[in-house]
């Protein structure tokens, strides 16, 4: 993503098109044929979002294939949180609201899929426990509730612990869960991971480092061990920037980072955090502004 994309009138018109209907005829190679969504298309070429199609058809193509343009309502959902988030910044207030936990929420879809799909195959036992209906799932930071009512209704008989430090966000969470119909194997705590007092209960943790604030992170990492049983999985990731990345990209992470609570961690501290407790580190993962860490409780 160039630095252009930063730019707010940028991100309104990719939010826009992506609520709209307008970014799902892109992506099916189909002419923008409104005069706003045209608007929108020009700046978007012009900020390299976006490239023309094929001359005088309407059609445009994206310039990268990212993960998040597959789905238009997450992405819409995604450029929404970020201007939400800038928002709270200019007017001075750390209280997260509503619509912006609902639209973490479903940007986070796609990061559901990936650990259902993508991650938990490759960690034998937790994936063992899920698909046979035994399994126990430790979602910290619940927030919306996207991820534990994702697993949930992947793996019947799975359940999952939700625990958040915002009201508002165990209350979507709720409505998210009763959604998809999984309300009576998704418990919800109004709690910190720091107190976090669980032992030898769950096969995985989910973990997003970026929303813990680095003074709870220690304590929670440890209580996380603590909560996972013998041979249990951690899924942490974490937010990181690479020496590819533009000088304005690396601040933009450490910006959202700061904002969002957990600011930017060395991955070596992660390591080293990691393995003070106890876990072992068997690979990690790089992802777009992350770094994500699978590490196993031995046992």
């Amino acid at each position: 993503m160039i630095a252009s994309t930063r730019h707010v009138h940028v991100l309104g018109a990719l939010g826009r098109l992506a609520a709209t209907g307008g970014w799902a005829r892109v992506m099916d190679g189909k002419p923008l044929e409104a005069a706003l969504d045209l608007v929108d298309a020009e700046l978007l070429v012009a900020a390299g979002v976006l490239e023309v199609g094929r001359v005088g058809d309407g059609t445009f193509v994206p310039t990268d294939l990212h993960a998040c343009y597959a789905d238009p309502t997450a992405l819409a959902d995604a450029v929404t949180c970020e201007l939400q988030q800038a928002l709270r910044q200019v007017r001075g207030t750390d209280e997260v609201g509503r619509d912006e936990i609902r639209a973490r929420g479903s940007a986070s879809a796609a990061a559901a899929t990936a650990l259902v799909e993508g991650v938990v195959p490759m960690l034998a036992s937790a994936h063992g426990a899920l698909v046979g209906g035994r399994g126990e799932f430790l979602d910290v930071g619940v927030g919306a509730g996207v991820v534990s009512a994702t697993l949930c209704r992947t793996w019947p008989g799975a359940r999952a612990v939700g625990i958040d430090v915002l009201p508002e966000a165990l209350a979507l969470a709720r409505d998210e869960a009763a959604r998809c119909a999984v309300a009576e194997r998704v418990e919800l705590r109004l709690q910190s991971v720091a107190d976090l007092d669980d032992v030898d209960r769950f096969d995985l943790a989910w973990l997003p480092q970026v929303f813990v604030p680095r003074v709870d992170l220690d304590r929670g990492i440890a209580a996380v061990h603590r909560a996972l049983r013998p041979g249990g999985w951690l899924v942490m990731p974490v937010a990181s920037v690479s020496d590819d990345d533009s000088e304005l990209d690396r601040a933009a992470v450490r910006h959202d980072a700061a904002l969002k609570g957990g600011g930017l961690v060395d991955d070596a501290d992660v390591r080293g955090v990691l393995a003070g407790v106890g876990f072992t580190v068997e690979r990690t993962l790089c992802g777009v502004d992350q770094t994500v860490f699978l590490a196993r409780r031995p046992g």
